[in-house]
């Protein structure tokens, strides 16, 4: 190899044959801002949801408009098991109430209640196995959910089944007709 050979071999630059370098620069740079805007996009869509979440709306402890709750499943007039969940809806109930459920047996015109509720920030509320009737029992049941004052909760903690009525400091909101299959 002569002199001349070496200096043109020393002054251009180094490649190797990894993929990467056979790529076109103009190329590359595409697909570097293309990741970028994907991962901006992502972070963008992470920043909707993180303040969708810090967003007042539903707030439970805010009273500037009426308390509503209100039962989704199951539906007025609906057959159903003997044990079921419910759920359902709610907004700006006031600070230190609860959701209950209550089923009313019609045929023996009493209250059965039940704190199995539970609820989050985003306004939905849950109540998992109810037990509605006996075993045998196919009758039409009323079921409704319930605005619970403090003193009110203590009265049902302590009595929660066979009532003739509801205590005060109880609030009905929602009631749907449901029969046993």
């Amino acid at each position: 190899m002569s002199k001349r050979d070496k200096k043109t071999i020393a002054n251009q630059p180094e490649t190797s044959d990894t993929s990467e370098n056979k790529i076109p620069l103009n190329i590359r740079i595409r697909i570097w801002l293309s990741n970028t805007t994907i991962q901006v996009a992502i972070i963008g869509a992470l920043a909707l949801i993180v303040a969708a979440f810090i967003q007042k709306t539903p707030n439970i402890n805010d009273n500037h408009g009426a308390s509503s709750i209100v039962i989704a499943f199951p539906r007025d007039g609906d057959m159903v098991d003997r044990t079921i969940s419910l759920n359902g809806s709610f907004a700006n109930l006031p600070p230190y109430t609860q959701i209950w459920v209550y089923v009313y047996a019609e045929k023996q015109e009493r209250y059965y209640t039940d704190k199995a509720t539970t609820f989050n920030v985003l306004g939905i509320w849950l109540a998992q196995s109810v037990v509605i009737g006996t075993i045998d029992d196919t009758n039409a049941y009323r079921i409704g959910v319930l605005l619970v004052e403090p003193d009110a909760a203590k009265d049902l903690k302590s009595n929660p089944d066979n009532r003739e009525s509801l205590p005060a400091g109880v609030q009905v909101f929602d009631e749907i007709t449901i029969v046993r299959r």
